[in-house]
């Protein structure tokens, strides 16, 4: 079980390193079995339309949600539609996450 959470907070730490060199400031949500792992915001823009402004994510290892995950996840965005609410998922060996975004009304796969 402790290996799990060394694991999870590994990529959580790795994911607001990315925001960060992205301009996001952020804050994680430690040992959280909520939906979201990550708020982040874009603290200084010249044009506030290039970018989401606050980011809503979960971050996965090694596999992508579930559809019983997706589901709550979209049960979250229809609540709060105006943040960007994402799923980052982690690959062993990359580099870059895999990043999905949650939309209303779209399918689930």
């Amino acid at each position: 079980m402790k290996q799990r959470y060394r694991s999870g907070r590994y990529y959580e730490y790795l994911t607001q390193h990315y925001l960060k060199k992205l301009g996001y400031d952020s804050i994680r949500s430690p040992g959280s079995k909520g939906i979201i792992d990550i708020s982040a915001w874009y603290v200084c823009s010249t044009n506030p339309l290039e970018r989401p402004l606050h980011r809503r994510i979960q971050v996965k290892s090694k596999h992508p949600p579930s559809k019983k995950e997706l589901l709550r996840l979209l049960k979250y965005k229809e609540k709060i539609p105006a943040i960007s609410l994402e799923v980052w998922v982690w690959y062993p060996r990359d580099r870059k996450p895999e990043i999905r975004e949650i939309k209303i009304g779209k399918e689930l796969k």
